[in-house]
């Protein structure tokens, strides 16, 4: 109750400041989520496929497997890129042509991944900007109130002075969760490209070894 009471006193800017801000996180924090737990299920399914590719099977009875599977994570897509290359290339231009393949689609996939995440990014940016102008628009205020009086009215110092300290407060710990959160899924991104792209020199050495002469283009 003492906080709606404290929200109610507050000037209209820094309500308005305020609730952009925690509207602003809320999308951030929701989008980040989302992001993490695509990471994690991808990531989980990556490694259900890579066990498989080192299980010895025959690489073209798991392209026919890993064609019919509709919302394949970024490995099984990688892979079904390379193979498609590779069946429908010249023998010499395979590895080069199944490289490239493989390549555009991590690429891709990664992308999409951060461009999400960086359009969230961009606009958490928005938090710190917003609340420092509320914060200079304050002092500003407190500025020109002492330029016209000799004496201290607390009446009108108190006020500003708190809210100039709630929106400090509110923009450091907002800006600092979202960097926190934006940083840990870069590098969860790192880990995940890096984990892809190796996967994609496995593929290249392995598929030299395998009779793969007869693969049908689909």
């Amino acid at each position: 109750m003492s906080l709606i009471l404290t929200y109610y006193n507050l000037s209209v800017i820094t309500r308005i400041i305020i609730i952009y801000q925690f509207l602003v996180m809320f999308l951030f924090l929701r989008s980040a989520i989302k992001t993490i737990i695509n990471l994690n299920a991808n990531s989980k399914s990556n490694k259900k496929f890579t066990k498989e590719f080192w299980s010895g099977v025959n690489l073209i009875d798991l392209h026919k497997k890993n064609h019919s599977i509709n919302n394949k994570s970024t490995i099984p897509k990688i892979f079904e890129s390379g193979m498609n290359e590779f069946s429908k290339s010249q023998f010499l231009e395979r590895n080069h042509s199944a490289k490239n393949a493989m390549e555009a689609t991590l690429i891709k996939e990664i992308l999409d991944i951060q461009n999400k995440i960086d359009g969230m990014y961009i606009l958490i940016n928005s938090i710190f900007y917003i609340g420092l102008l509320g914060f200079i628009m304050q002092n500003i205020e407190i500025i020109n109130y002492f330029s016209k009086q000799q004496n201290l009215d607390s009446t009108f110092f108190i006020p500003h002075a708190i809210e100039s300290l709630l929106l400090v407060t509110i923009t450091i710990l907002g800006s600092s969760l979202s960097e926190t959160i934006y940083i840990y899924i870069i590098k969860m991104i790192k880990k995940y490209s890096m984990e892809s792209r190796i996967f994609i020199k496995d593929f290249l050495k392995i598929i030299q070894k395998q009779n793969i002469k007869n693969i049908v283009n689909k």
